[in-house]
């Protein structure tokens, strides 16, 4: 991809109607719901014609494909550079959830959305099959992380993919509580005592000397 001083003005205009006719979807999507969201009602909110929008991205699956490999790719290059640090595993980790509840109440519209698409389109949607895969991908990342905190001995040894399994649960889970209650308002006292819970079973007992 081009670094974007070297594209042209025709080129850096394409993907300036391109990013407003992504971000008025996303609000399309969140107000009204994947299913009742149209083409038609996403290219008034981004005052662009129909045949533009169609231009651009084909379809409205398309459409909310590209919205959901912006997050997952945001999502992939965040947790690779904190799982990278050269810090303890327990430190990775707690930088890790962070960063996964400050993307979700970057997004809280957008996380609610796509559980809601997962959970009621079983399948039906080619861009689910993509995001499973990737986040597959991620799971087993997960999977690497807990294992090396188990060689170094931070973690129990409860297996790494269980670890990583009850991690993800507990996040989903959690996520799923706020979109349910309808909570807009972050509460980090909340957060600190779910990372707490969690390293309370997953963390090893220090050595005695």
């Amino acid at each position: 991809m081009k670094n974007e001083k070297t594209l042209s003005r025709r080129e850096r205009e394409r993907l300036r109607h391109r990013e407003e006719i992504l971000e008025a979807a996303k609000r399309v999507f969140i107000e009204s719901g994947y299913n009742s969201a149209t083409m038609e009602s996403i290219a008034a909110e981004a005052e662009f014609s129909l045949a533009t929008l169609y231009k651009f991205f084909g379809s409205k699956e398309n459409l909310f494909m590209e919205i959901l490999l912006q997050m997952l790719e945001k999502l992939e290059q965040q947790s690779e550079e904190i799982l990278n640090r050269p810090s303890t595993c327990r430190e990775r980790l707690e930088a890790l959830f962070d960063a996964r509840m400050e993307l979700h109440w970057e997004n809280p519209g957008l996380i609610t959305l796509v559980e809601d698409v997962v959970k009621n389109h079983h399948g039906d949607l080619e861009c689910l099959v993509d995001l499973k895969k990737r986040y597959i991908t991620y799971v087993n990342r997960m999977c690497l992380f807990f294992s090396e905190g188990i060689s170094k001995g931070e973690f129990e040894d409860k297996g790494d993919r269980n670890l990583a399994l009850v991690h993800e649960g507990m996040l989903h889970m959690y996520f799923g509580s706020l979109s349910e209650n309808r909570n807009l308002e972050r509460n980090r006292a909340d957060e600190k005592a779910l990372l707490s819970i969690f390293l309370e079973g997953a963390a090893a007992s220090p050595q005695e000397n």
